[in-house]
């Protein structure tokens, strides 16, 4: 029996699947003279693009606010433009509907009338339209709070002769509709609204994520709506208040997909985009032709640059990174290099200079009052080794003056280290000789270091006078000896002050 009814489901699948035949596709083309979004939504004067702002709605560059959290307000938007480009469409809605107290009111409502609308008392906009309203009621206005029915969503056609039922939150009037909770939600509440092939469809998300999946709530066969139509948005607070904010609003024309192979062109559009391809080849080849005569000497390589341009274009994320921190490095060890090879070329004329003063070549002073010396060098060059001999001069002097301080420093602390051990009633050669020797060491060498200082110092020069400059080598050598020194003098002092405790 089992089998028997696999069989039968098996056939009548199969007849099903031969019997149905595909169905129209259509193609969604986003129209922009209807749509509003992120990040650019306004102007910087406050207005939308090919929108029209009404009452208390405030419009920025984030969002579209319809109507504040403030009582017995009500706002609107309308496009200017009518909705000319096709007769079916897609709208994607993403809005927010947040507010402070328990209950919130009144609510938003989406608008395809055959009129842009004006202020009214259905959510905002006027009563006795012509088209379709989608509501998003979050207020209960039909007194029934056992019920709990809101927020709601619903849609109401009207032909531009009915009423709308405010006793009974227009339920009586409703084609369809869902209760779905769509205010104070975590993130952002998305819309879809498609009418195509007269059914009306319209999905919600929950809210709980921007990427939310959209939820059937109504679905419409036999809907007849007016042609070249106006899209709005309004908005209305009464005795309870909510922010309604519009985030974006996004149409798309649903046009009939006609082609019988995607991606196929007419035998004309062919030809002719075929004979435009050539006729750029031919000026592109022209123009390489020109270049190469007027530039003999470069020569491009063009399968090293395809050959580059196609491994770029094979390699992944991690090897392009890769890449560049080697091309980077590369360019960095260039500009080190280059640096280098000028200062070469520095020391090397310095050198010169130096020979050249210290062989006794003589400065005179030329007619025009500029320093000439020899053939070699000019008067500028005799500055600059001044001035850097008077630099190297100063330098001197100022490490003299800091070597002088460390032997105050150093006597200064041996003195304290004496004191203390005298008033332990311990001797100081019992109580740590290995600090007293290493004292007297240290305080022998800053001594030697000190008359090697006064001996060595530069003579004083008159200023006509070139003196030879400081080299570099006994500039490292006296920078490190007074680290050295530095470094000994504060660990002696560290072990000096825990002395003190015990």
């Amino acid at each position: 029996l089992i089998e028997m009814v696999l069989l039968l489901n098996c056939v009548l699948l199969f007849c099903m699947l031969i019997n149905s035949a595909p169905g129209e596709q259509y193609l969604q083309k986003m129209l922009y003279k209807h749509s509003f979004y992120q990040p650019r939504l306004a102007l910087p004067d406050g207005r939308v693009p090919f929108w029209e702002i009404q009452k208390d709605a405030i419009a920025s560059s984030e969002m579209l606010r319809l109507v504040p959290s403030v009582r017995g307000m009500s706002g609107a938007a309308w496009n200017t433009k009518p909705m000319v480009e096709s007769s079916y469409w897609s709208v994607e809605i993403t809005f927010r509907i947040h507010g402070q107290g328990r209950f919130g009111g009144d609510g938003m409502a989406f608008w395809y009338t055959a009129f842009k609308g004006q202020k009214g008392p259905v959510f905002g906009s006027n009563d006795y339209w012509n088209g379709l309203g989608i509501f998003f009621d979050t207020y209960d206005n039909d007194g029934q709070a056992s019920v709990n029915d809101n927020p709601y969503v619903m849609a109401v056609i009207n032909d531009g002769t009915k009423s709308f039922d405010h006793a009974n939150d227009g339920r009586s009037m409703a084609r369809g509709g869902c209760q779905l909770n769509y205010r104070n939600r975590h993130g952002p509440t998305k819309a879809k609204i498609e009418y195509k092939q007269n059914k009306l469809i319209v999905g919600i998300t929950d809210g709980l994520s921007f990427y939310s999946p959209y939820q059937d709530c109504i679905i419409l066969d036999n809907v007849q709506l007016p042609p070249n139509g106006f899209f709005g948005l309004s908005a209305a607070t009464g005795g309870v208040a909510d922010d309604h904010d519009v985030l974006s609003f996004v149409v798309f024309g649903l046009i009939l997909d006609t082609a019988e192979k995607k991606g196929d062109l007419p035998d004309a559009e062919r030809e002719q985009l075929k004979a435009k391809f050539e006729d750029m080849k031919k000026q592109f080849e022209a123009e390489k032709e020109q270049f190469q005569k007027e530039h003999p000497d470069e020569k491009p390589s063009e399968s090293d640059d395809e050959e580059q341009f196609e491994q770029e274009e094979r390699e992944d994320a991690t090897e392009r990174i890769v890449r560049q921190l080697f091309e980077g490095q590369a360019k960095v060890i260039l500009a080190v290099t280059r640096f280098e090879q000028t200062l070469d070329s520095v020391a090397k004329r310095q050198e010169a200079i130096q020979s050249y003063l210290s062989s006794g070549g003589a400065v005179k002073p030329h007619a025009t009052g500029d320093v000439v010396g020899g053939d070699t060098f000019n008067r500028q060059e005799v500055m600059q080794v001044m001035d850097f001999v008077r630099s190297a001069t100063a330098i001197l002097r100022e490490q003299q003056s800091v070597l002088q301080q460390i032997m105050s420093n150093v006597n200064s602390l041996e003195h304290k280290i004496r004191i203390a051990c005298a008033q332990g009633n311990q001797p100081v050669a019992n109580r740590e000789p290995a600090h007293s020797t290493g004292l007297e060491e240290i305080k022998r060498e800053l001594e030697k270091i000190h008359l090697l200082q006064r001996t060595q110092q530069l003579p004083r020069i008159p200023p006509q006078e070139i003196r030879e400059c400081l080299s570099l080598t006994h500039l490292c050598v006296v920078i490190a000896v007074q680290s050295i020194i530095v470094i000994i003098v504060i660990f002696f002092r560290s072990r000096g002050d825990k002395q003190k405790f015990y």
